[in-house]
């Protein structure tokens, strides 16, 4: 299923069918990421979570990176529209990630 969904995302990111939300634009802008390095780094787009039960359409993070400098987008995928939102993105951190960036770090209030 992840493989039909990253097709569909990356689809949506190529016919520029994409809703930017303005919590994204402000963070974009606030830690210096830019749409073009979102877009241009398609090819690099990995699924490494998804919640159903998060918004009302499924979200999945995406791992991506683009001349060296790694992010994370949070999107929500609308198949009935044809469309994604992205409603946010950051730079992980190896406080919170482990160094591939694609697994979180265990914290021992998960361990209780």
């Amino acid at each position: 299923m992840n493989l039909e969904v990253l097709s569909f995302i990356k689809k949506c990111v190529r016919q520029r069918r994409i809703l930017w939300t303005e919590h994204v634009n402000i963070r974009l802008k606030e830690r210096f990421i830019s749409r073009e390095n979102i877009i241009n780094s398609i090819a690099e787009y990995e699924i490494i979570d998804e919640n159903h039960d998060d918004y009302f359409l499924p979200t999945y993070l995406i791992y991506t990176q683009r001349r060296n400098e790694v992010f994370h987008l949070l999107v929500t995928v609308d198949f009935q529209n044809e469309s994604i939102t992205i409603v946010t993105s950051y730079k992980p951190s190896l406080s919170r990630w482990e160094k591939d960036f694609k697994t979180r770090k265990v914290n021992e209030f998960q361990l209780l």
